[in-house]
């Protein structure tokens, strides 16, 4: 179907819904973005449906068209605003540091907590505790994704004498 003959219903259709929003299943441009076509000469399917919606397309040089609910693969009419690149850079900015800000408090209480692994002794220690991942985890007071990075040689790694530790892998 060529992208002037795009109905509303045609992209519902090859959309699911996720709560209120239609989640496009067909290709994507390179920032995951919904399109139509090839990356190279495809069409966003936002900005047909913006259009199908009788509203007048905005210059894509000044202004894209964005879904207010955060989910890139959008394509709910309802969902869809026109945004200044201004606008839209400084709104990621934003959110970006706010999501920075919440890591690193994260991060912190877990330092408070003692929940990190303080020394090569207890990764040592853990890697050579036989108990299930979650049983290891909740005995360190760590989060199950550090033990198993431990385990599998991915975090406090330790080489052998005379080895690169970039080689190094966990004894089986």
């Amino acid at each position: 179907m060529s992208a002037n003959n795009l109905t509303l219903a045609w992209v519902h259709a090859h959309c699911s819904d996720f709560g209120e929003c239609w989640l496009w299943e067909g290709p994507f441009a390179r920032g995951q973005y919904p399109m139509l076509g090839s990356p190279m000469r495809g069409v966003m399917v936002r900005r047909h449906v913006w259009q199908i919606m009788g509203n007048e397309l905005p210059d894509a040089r000044r202004h894209v068209i964005k879904a207010t609910c955060g989910e890139r693969r959008c394509c709910n009419p309802a969902h869809l605003a026109v945004w200044s690149r201004g606008h839209l850079i400084s709104d990621t900015y934003r959110t970006t540091r706010n999501a920075a800000a919440e890591y690193g408090a994260r991060l912190a209480a877990s330092v408070r907590r003692g929940t990190k692994v303080g020394s090569l002794e207890t990764a040592r220690s853990i890697r050579a505790d036989q108990r299930c991942t979650a049983e290891v985890a909740a005995a360190y007071g760590l989060c199950e994704s550090m033990v198993r990075k431990i385990k599998a040689g991915r975090s406090w790694r330790e080489a052998a004498p005379n080895a690169s530790v970039f080689t190094w892998r966990p004894e089986r």
